[in-house]
């Protein structure tokens, strides 16, 4: 048994029973419930349900024009399942692959930002902390190299000071130790004067032995003539005890002299003593302060070429958190990079859903029947995903950001 029913224009449309439930609710309550969903799960895509829910309507209208038979109409109207089928699969896979695509981009976007800002925190911290270690070093350097600083502490110009004051010393020395050489010349030329003396006397006494010979000589004669005259060798004897009281009494200048030009000697071995055992002391006691003036120079110099190594290492472990600051700022570029391909993705989804409707709108506006209704969808369909491909083709000729974090990566200032 067939349902016999009328159009606006009066003309007889046959329904059979099974078929008969989509002329008041069949294919509406389909694509609405279809429309719906859409709208409820995606809801920036309301136009695209508006557009499939008039749709709907659109092609229940094309049903119900006039069938000859029922076998044709149940065959019009799978067909047409099938191509809106068809079609809503394909704007359902395109809307989950931008979703997709775009969930991921907000995901790596989030996550490239987090690990920026934690990147730059810890490079910002570990540069604070690194110039306050190379301040201090820097301080303790200055103050070990005589800086102005209060503390305590042996540096370069306490040794400076020092050395200054001990060649000033050396000076004095030198200065004392000619002083003392002038007395000593002095000495020595009085040792001069009193040798000359002693010449004389010598020669003196030269001439006293001299006289002593010949009273020798003449007492020696006067002697063989003692028999004859005695008188004689008295009056010799006389002179003979004369000349020995008078070379007496030159021996005994002599010693004065001798003893003078000893004590003479005596001082001045004892200025040259007292000059050489000071210039000794002197100098074994500088010697023992330049050395342990060297020795704390010694360690200074040490600690500060540790200090300055390790000045070095801070110098860069400040170059790696700038680096890894400087990378980290990269995050701006990569973002912008993964925004503008969301757009794009976003800008591409538009453009096909707008396909979608112009094509939609443009079968509802031309005088198609069931059949020909499912094949405009079929060709549309195609369209649309020939139009997909070259979207996604375009796409991925472009470069993708693989970063998933800001931990890789060369450094690029930007």
């Amino acid at each position: 048994m067939v349902e016999v029913a009328e159009d606006r224009d009066g003309e007889s449309i046959v329904y059979h029973p099974k078929t008969a439930w989509l002329r008041h609710y069949g294919a509406p309550s389909v694509l609405t419930a279809v429309a719906m969903a859409i709208a409820y799960a995606w809801p920036a895509t309301g136009p695209l349900a508006v557009v499939l829910g008039a749709s709907g309507w659109a092609a229940v209208g094309y049903l119900r024009r006039r069938e000859t038979g029922w076998n044709e109409a149940t065959d019009t109207v799978e067909d047409l399942e099938d191509a809106l089928r068809d079609l809503l699969h394909d704007i359902d896979d395109s809307l989950n692959a931008e979703f997709r695509t775009v969930n991921s981009d907000l995901e790596q976007i989030r996550g490239l930002v987090g690990d920026a800002v934690q990147s730059l925190n810890q490079s910002f911290n570990g540069m604070d902390q690194a110039t306050d270690e190379q301040e201090r070093l820097a301080r303790a350097v200055i103050e070990q190299t005589g800086g102005d600083s209060a503390v305590e502490q042996f540096g370069i110009a306490e040794f400076v000071h020092e050395t200054e004051s001990f060649l000033n010393n050396y000076v004095e020395m030198v200065v004392d130790m000619s002083r003392r050489s002038v007395k000593t010349v002095e000495r020595i030329d009085d040792m001069v004067h009193q040798m000359d003396r002693i010449h004389k006397l010598l020669a003196d006494l030269k001439g006293i032995a001299s006289q002593t010979d010949l009273l020798a000589l003449n007492a020696s004669i006067e002697a063989a003539r003692a028999g004859e005259s005695g008188r004689g060798f008295a009056v010799v004897a006389e002179e003979v005890r004369k000349l020995s009281e008078k070379a007496n009494q030159f021996n005994e200048q002599i010693a004065q002299e001798v003893k003078t030009i000893s004590n003479l000697v005596d001082e001045a071995r004892t200025e040259v003593g007292e000059m050489a055992s000071n210039d000794m002391n002197v100098t074994l006691t500088t010697k023992e302060q330049i050395s342990g003036m060297m020795k704390s120079l010694q360690d200074v110099d040490q600690q500060v070429e540790q200090q300055v190594k390790r000045i070095s290492e801070v110098s860069g472990q400040i170059d790696h958190h700038v680096a890894d600051a400087v990378r980290a700022l990269q995050f701006e570029d990569i973002v912008t990079q993964l925004v503008d391909g969301s757009r794009a993705g976003v800008e591409g989804l538009d453009d096909y859903l707008d396909g979608v409707r112009n094509v939609l709108q443009a079968i509802a506006e031309e005088d198609v029947h069931g059949s020909q209704y499912a094949a405009r969808l079929r060709e549309a369909r195609e369209r649309l995903a020939q139009q997909r491909q070259e979207r996604e083709t375009a796409r991925a000729s472009q470069r993708k950001v693989e970063q998933h974090s800001m931990d890789h990566g060369d450094v690029e200032l930007f």
